[in-house]
């Protein structure tokens, strides 16, 4: 008998071209992050999706069981659980520094915590091509347009070319 592989559901929220994207991510062999940083890929695969105008998050515009995800067209993306918006590498502590962000992207402020294994800050290295994504704790994604619309998550991956400003936030 052939065993089928174990699937998890990973509930996440996708921000691209002005619309929230709400679905699930069916994880069969590799973590959620790991696919959004893999280069060979163009597209994340949801399921159960909604869209949502940014500005608008309690109106459904529409609902499809399946859709792709165009990750160069990606803005962000949060998860609720800090396991399933890290990459694999990332799931193995190192002594670590915490350091508080602050981000632009199109049509949102992004604050939240970098680790590093650097003794102190400098935005430089998140910005080179170390890959794709920017990888920020403890997030919090306000509307540049309405900041009374606010989104959260454990975990967000930040695609590094939609960055129009990447600072340290000051205490």
């Amino acid at each position: 008998m052939i065993g089928t592989p174990q699937t998890k559901k990973i509930s996440a929220d996708f921000f691209t071209q002005g619309y929230r994207i709400s679905g699930i991510f069916l994880m069969k062999k590799r973590l959620l992050a790991d696919i959004v940083y893999d280069l060979t890929t163009d597209y994340i695969e949801l399921h159960d999706a909604y869209v949502s105008p940014i500005m608008e998050p309690a109106q459904i515009s529409a609902h499809y069981n399946a859709t792709l995800i165009a990750k160069p067209h990606l803005d962000f993306f949060l998860t609720t659980s800090l396991k399933d918006g890290l990459r694999r590498d990332q799931h193995y502590g190192r002594s670590l520094q915490r350091y508080p962000v602050f981000i632009t992207v199109p049509f949102f402020e992004i604050t939240g915590e970098i680790l590093s294994a650097m003794r102190s800050f400098s935005g430089r290295p998140y910005l080179a091509k170390a890959g794709p994504f920017v990888t920020v704790l403890n997030v919090t994604a306000r509307s540049t347009f309405n900041p009374d619309v606010v989104y959260e998550g454990a975990v967000g991956q930040v695609n590094r070319e939609k960055i129009g400003c990447f600072g340290k936030k000051v205490d």
